[in-house]
């Protein structure tokens, strides 16, 4: 068994939070890091004429039901206390399950397999052909399928626009408040960069 490494050990508001590379601890709370599927990092910022006012910065990981969700903004977030910290946790925790996370992902596409996510009333299909977007809506309902190679990801303020460079057709995804973040934003950006899905199609055509 590997020796445990510890990633972050600090207080966070008055609660003692320890990262390792075995579990994540926090207000009565323990998840073994092997065990967590979920993995959301969301960050708020609200400033009125440039002095910054509020935000929120939080990490929440979800294991076997068991939900630890860290916020590490301080007095409300005025002038935007706690992202030294957030910045620090962050690196911890994409260290003890993100990248695990993410891996494991990436080799569920080339076995052939869909990865679903879904918020609110948008589910998301990422397969090994592409991305399918259904969205029901009040008045009507929208769906979109986007091959990778169509694919263009925009990000914009806490969001990413999905577009089909084919029809031009575009969809808004609002990624800071959608459960596990992390993996979604991060399997897509790896798989468009340098265009790496290419491989994935080709193995799935075998």
């Amino acid at each position: 068994m590997e020796q445990e490494q510890i990633y972050f050990d600090e207080e966070v508001r008055g609660h003692k939070l320890l990262v390792t590379s075995h579990i994540i601890a926090h207000k009565g709370k323990i998840v073994q890091n092997i065990e967590v599927d979920c993995l959301t990092i969301s960050v708020y910022r609200h400033s009125v004429n440039a002095i910054p006012t509020s935000a929120s910065y939080i990490i929440s990981v979800g294991a076997k039901g068991i939900t630890v969700e860290i916020n590490t903004a301080r007095a409300g977030g005025f002038f935007w206390l706690g992202k030294q910290q957030f910045d620090r946790l962050r690196v911890a925790v994409v260290k003890a399950v993100g990248y695990r996370l993410l891996d494991a992902a990436i080799r569920k596409l080339y076995a052939g397999q869909e990865l679903i996510f879904e918020h609110r009333r948008r589910r998301i299909t990422v397969s090994p052909r592409g991305v399918g977007i259904e969205q029901s809506g009040v008045f009507r309902d929208k769906e979109l399928q986007i091959p990778w190679q169509s694919l263009r990801m925009i990000p914009s303020n806490g969001s990413f626009i999905l577009q089909s460079y084919e029809n031009n057709q575009k969809i808004n995804i609002p990624t800071w408040t959608m459960p596990n973040n992390f993996v979604f934003q991060n399997l897509l950006n790896t798989l468009l960069d340098k265009a790496r899905y290419r491989s994935l199609v080709s193995a799935s055509q075998i």
